[in-house]
Parts: C-alpha cells; sequence; structure tokens
C-alpha cells in the first residue's frame, strides 16, 4: 500500500490494505482505493533583532499562485516571533512575497519557499545583521526523518534579502504615483531620481508664474550607514533612492519651494535594517538640514539628563533650542512630576475610602473622606500648575522656531500624500484627524529618534 493510501469498505467496514482492488465492478464487497492523506500545515515564524514591534507585511503562493485571501492587500506579521499558517497538500510548493513587493499590484520576488513532504513544516525566518552571501531558501535543520514531529527549516533575513522585497521603482511609474497638483518641474525633478542620478545633488528651477517668482531649490542626498554595513552591493543612488516612493520626494521638495526654502538635505530614505516598516517598505523620507538650520533639539532634554544636567540652555539662542525654553521646560516638568504624585494620593485615597465604606466602621469613612477631600484639593491646585507651565513652555517653544520650518512644516502638512509627520518640535501620528500635532517632549522612543530630523511617511494604503 502506498503510504499516501489507506482503503475503505464500500460497505462501511474497515478492512486490511489491499494493493490494488481485483474484485469487479457492482461487487459491494470491491475494495476501491481512497486517497486520505493528511494535509500539511506550513508554517512561518519571523524574528527581527534590529528593531522591536516590527510589523512585515507578506502574502501567501502555493505552487506560484497568491491565495485568494491576499488577492487585494497583503496581511502583516509581527517580527517579534510573529506566525502565520497555511494548510497546503504533500507535494505543493509554498512561498513568500514580502515587504513593499507584497502588494498586490507588484509580486515579482518570491522568497522561502519550502515543498511540503510527509510531515508539516515550520520555516524558522530570522533577521541577519551585517553583509552575508546568504539566500533566502530554507535550510532543513533536521534531515533526520525520525528527527522531531515536523520539518524544521531556519532561513535568514539578511540586508540583501530586505533589498530584493522593496520594490525598485522605475521611471514609467511615477506619473501614477504622485500628487496631481505636482508642479511640472517637481515631476522632471523626481523622475531623475528613478532614471539614474549622476550625482548626490539634484536642483530643481521653477520659471516664475502668477502666483510665485522664479524659484530654486537644491536637494543634497546623504547616504546611511545601514544599507552600506547590511548589503553586500549597494549604491544609494541606483539602490536606495529609487525604493522610496516617488510622492514622499514630492512632497518635500514642493513644500521646500513653497516655504522658499533653497537647500534641503535628506538624512534617509529607504534603509533595510534600522526603524520603523515605513522607512523598509520605501515610504519614509527624512530631512536633517532646512535651509540652513540643522533640525535637531536634542539639547533640550540633555539639559536634564543625570544628576549633572545643567537644567539651562547652552546660552545659544540660535540653535533651535533657547535658554528661555530650557526654563520653561524645566518648570514643566517639575510641575508635572508634581501632578503624578497628587493624582497617584487621590487614586490611594479612594481606595482607602471604598474599602473603609465596605468595612462599615464610622471613623475610619469619616477619616478616608478627610483624607480624599485634602488629596483632590491639592490635585486640583498641582493640574492647574502643570497646565500653565505647559502653555508657558508652548509659548517659548514656538517663539524659537525658525519661521520658515513652521512654513514647511504647514504645508507639508497640507500634502494628501503624507500621513505621518515627526520633527524635533511636534509629532503627529496621523495628518488625517482633526487633532494638533503634539509637542515632541523627548519622552518616548519616537520622540526621541525624531529629535534631530523631521520625518514623513507616505500615505500608500497599497502598501502598509
Amino acid at each position: 500500500m502506498s503510504p499516501t493510501q489507506r482503503f475503505a469498505d464500500m460497505g462501511g467496514n474497515n478492512t486490511a490494505p489491499a494493493a490494488i482492488s481485483q474484485t469487479k465492478p457492482h461487487n459491494r464487497g470491491a475494495l476501491t482505493p481512497v486517497d486520505v492523506t493528511p494535509p500539511r500545515k506550513v508554517s512561518y515564524v519571523f524574528q527581527a533583532v534590529s528593531a522591536g514591534g516590527l510589523s512585515i507585511p507578506y502574502a501567501v503562493a502555493v505552487d506560484g499562485v497568491v491565495l485568494a485571501e491576499f488577492a487585494q492587500k497583503a496581511r502583516r506579521v509581527s517580527g517579534d516571533r510573529g506566525r502565520f499558517s497555511v494548510t497546503v497538500r504533500q507535494g505543493q510548493r509554498v512561498s513568500l512575497y514580502l515587504n513593499s513587493d507584497a502588494a498586490a499590484q507588484w509580486r515579482q520576488h518570491p522568497v522561502y519557499a519550502v515543498t511540503a513532504g510527509e510531515r508539516d513544516v515550520v520555516v524558522q525566518v530570522t533577521e541577519k545583521m551585517g553583509k552575508h552571501a546568504d539566500t533566502d531558501t530554507p535550510v532543513r535543520q533536521n534531515p533526520d526523518a525520525d528527527a522531531g514531529a515536523v520539518d524544521l527549516y531556519a532561513a535568514p533575513l539578511t540586508g540583501d534579502v530586505w533589498m530584493k522585497v522593496s520594490h525598485l521603482y522605475t521611471p514609467s511609474e511615477i506619473d501614477a504615483r504622485l500628487p496631481a497638483n505636482v508642479s511640472e518641474a517637481v515631476k522632471a525633478a523626481v523622475k531623475r531620481i528613478y532614471s539614474g542620478l549622476g550625482s548626490a545633488t539634484l536642483v530643481i528651477d521653477e520659471p516664475p508664474t502668477a502666483q510665485h517668482p522664479a524659484r530654486r531649490l537644491q536637494i543634497t542626498f546623504t547616504d546611511s550607514e545601514n544599507p552600506r554595513q547590511n548589503i553586500s552591493r549597494y549604491s544609494l543612488l541606483a539602490d536606495g533612492l529609487p525604493r522610496s516612493h516617488p510622492a514622499g520626494y514630492a512632497a518635500l521638495f514642493s513644500a521646500a519651494l513653497e516655504a522658499d526654502v533653497g537647500q534641503i538635505t535628506l538624512a534617509s530614505c529607504w534603509r533595510p535594517m534600522l526603524g520603523s516598516i515605513g522607512h523598509r517598505a520605501g515610504l519614509g523620507l527624512d530631512v536633517s538640514v532646512l535651509g540652513g538650520t540643522v533640525l535637531n533639539r536634542q539639547e533640550l532634554r540633555r539639559a536634564f539628563e543625570g544628576k549633572n544636567g545643567t537644567r539651562r540652555g547652552n546660552g545659544n539662542d540660535r540653535d533651535n533650542v533657547t535658554d528661555a525654553e530650557v526654563a520653561a521646560f524645566g518648570a514643566h516638568e517639575e510641575a508635572t512630576k508634581l501632578d503624578d504624585i497628587s493624582q497617584a494620593e487621590v487614586k490611594a485615597a479612594r481606595a482607602a475610602l471604598k474599602n473603609a465604606t465596605e468595612a462599615g466602621n464610622a471613623s475610619v469613612i469619616s477619616a478616608a473622606k478627610d483624607r480624599l477631600a485634602k488629596a483632590s484639593d491639592a490635585a486640583d491646585k498641582t493640574n492647574e500648575a502643570q497646565i500653565k507651565t505647559r502653555n508657558a513652555w508652548d509659548e517659548t517653544r514656538k517663539a524659537g522656531e525658525p519661521h520658515h520650518v513652521q512654513r514647511y512644516r504647514a504645508s507639508l502638512l497640507k500634502c494628501t500624500c503624507v500621513r505621518q509627520l515627526f520633527d524635533p518640535w511636534v509629532m503627529d501620528i496621523d495628518t488625517r484627524d482633526a487633532a494638533e500635532p503634539e509637542p515632541n517632549m523627548q519622552k518616548t522612543r519616537n520622540e526621541t529618534t525624531h529629535a534631530h530630523h523631521l520625518h514623513i511617511t507616505v500615505d500608500e494604503p497599497r502598501i502598509l
């Protein structure tokens, strides 16, 4: 009997296995082979070591055909040991499309292909830093047929693989991916990026119109260490810049021209193994210098770091953080700490009153009520101080911000293709909602990450 077949009595009774049925047709006692090969589950487990909380787009194909549930849009898998599975028949081949290549309009580079055998399959995909010659072909870890209940494979997610699964835009794609109101000068400049720049500098000359005089913008592209350290063969001009979404460049260039900024420096475009999935999917772009202003406000938080923090500015009010702002920020930080203590006391007093009420002791209840009243009164005062010092800090922060930076941000926030904007002054996680951007207090990891550059995330729902 074939190991993939069992036989069933057509009358409903189990029988001994038989290689071939030799009975004649219409014989109710005939033995007929029935293929009852159990389905195989193929699972993928992803471990990204370069960043926590990574969410990777993916689509699954079986025998070269993308499954119906991925036909319109990719799904996401966590890079923190995220797992997904697909059920197939023995002999079928499973492969993945990842990152921006998982978007329905592309899917050009399948990776991590395995063929289901006689057992379930688990493919462990682990990110691997540095330059490596490894391919994306999974390698069997337990070749012994009796070694475990599943066929275990391992595969690396190297910088080379990241680059493979990151879409490389071509000049013919650009027009369809730009906002409708992009000027011809900006559109031509963006197309040059995908045709192949000869140097890391790009100049845009916009002719005069009824709305504005002639304008010029010089863009400088700087390479980042991350792709150079993690891809075996990489060029910023040929491999990095063309993997970023055209609408991002158009937004940054158009905003600079509108804000009358003559020069910008882009610090990072597509990169494989640093930061959020936005940069890895080609939807993130960073600006480090805007019209001669270095976009860095790390001094604000550093003045309060450690036991020997100066608690004051450095005396240079032209570096985006004035001495007055540092003083106002320090007052707000202290007021916030006191308010946190007061709010904690209110919470504890309420819990004490609840316990006293349940116990039914009148004297204890009275004392608990007095405690809550005093705590609430103190909390009202500390909360008022917290709000007052917050407003004072906001005023000094805004007063010290260069006007051209404000104009540049305002233009970007109007762009339909910008979904997120983070910079040293403010954080806007969703430009589509009605909420005002929050000030960057350099407390969270996302805030400290963007204390020294401006970042935009392109709005492209087909990718993320």
